[in-house]
């Protein structure tokens, strides 16, 4: 006779026994083979860097890269602000919250304008920058 797993034990695939009163039914789900990518988002910024500046945006789904061109004029989700900048999407809240970075609202979602982010990426970059130091830019061609 015998009755349900205990401790330790770990039963595979599925089976079912029927034992007088006892009867046991075991079924392992399969795991999901696809894993969440670590970096569902990826930004690139354009060479070079200037006022005509975009971004592209790659976003990983089911496997499939799906891209989107952001010229300097478009707006960006919170998560693709905090891909650009380099932080968390809960601290690009803040910054909109504080005015730290300017914010629309479209179709009831809040969008951030690449000009706000290209800004406040400016004025973060020049206070990291020791005086009489340059910014170097390295380009291909």
């Amino acid at each position: 006779m015998r009755g349900p797993a205990g401790k330790g034990e770990q039963n595979h695939g599925a089976a079912l026994t029927a034992d007088r009163s006892w009867f046991t039914v075991t079924v392992n789900m399969a795991k999901k083979s696809q894993k969440r990518s670590k970096e569902p988002v990826r930004v690139l910024w354009d060479n070079p860097p200037g006022a005509g500046q975009g971004i592209t945006i790659e976003r990983t789904i089911a496997g499939h890269v799906f891209s989107r061109r952001v010229g300097p004029r478009g707006l960006l989700t919170p998560t693709e602000t905090a891909q650009a900048l380099h932080v968390s999407r809960v601290y690009v809240y803040r910054l909109v919250w504080d005015g730290k970075l300017k914010s629309v609202k479209k179709e009831g979602r809040l969008a951030i304008p690449l000009k706000s982010v290209k800004e406040f990426e400016a004025a973060r970059r020049k206070k990291k920058l020791r005086k009489g130091e340059k910014e170097v830019w390295l380009t291909n061609g």
